[in-house]
């Protein structure tokens, strides 16, 4: 009967051994994850841009490329452009650059404007906001570029 009794009083402890709660579990954790992302320069980004040296002579008006753009992603971006003039009253003028358009993968576009000297000379700075966005990717680029009217 000792064997019988042994028996029993072992398979009661095994049971409440499975029955009794976990004590090792946890419901949370904290721990320290590093991200880094890479920059890289316009020309090899995907949303290339490339600045144009712009210079108009004399008293006169022209159409000039300020960019140029390259998609260099694997899918179509459509791409939307606005300009603004840091000081229109002291020098050139630039108008006409706001647009947008719609830029296959690796396909390419200009951005123009409308730049006019009148009876100056001098400097001014036109600042480009290009925003492209497309499945899955949205980005925004602003550029400073010199207008010289020679």
């Amino acid at each position: 009967m000792n064997v019988v009794r042994a028996l029993a009083v072992a398979g009661i402890v095994a049971s409440l051994v499975l029955v009794a709660p976990q004590t090792g579990a946890f419901t949370s954790a904290t721990a320290d994850r590093s991200v880094s992302a890479s920059v890289t320069d316009d020309e090899s980004a995907y949303l290339g841009i490339q600045q144009s040296p712009v210079s108009v002579a004399g008293n006169r008006s022209q159409e000039a490329v300020l960019l140029t753009v390259t998609n260099r992603l694997p899918r179509p971006l459509d791409l939307s452009v606005h300009i603004t003039e840091h000081n229109p009253n002291s020098g050139p003028t630039v108008a006409r650059a706001n647009g947008s358009a719609r830029l296959g993968a690796g396909g390419e576009s200009t951005v123009t404007a409308a730049v006019t000297c009148g009876n100056s000379t001098g400097s001014e700075t036109a600042t480009v906001t290009l925003d492209a966005s497309g499945d899955g990717v949205s980005m925004t680029a602003n550029r400073s570029v010199a207008v010289d009217c020679v």
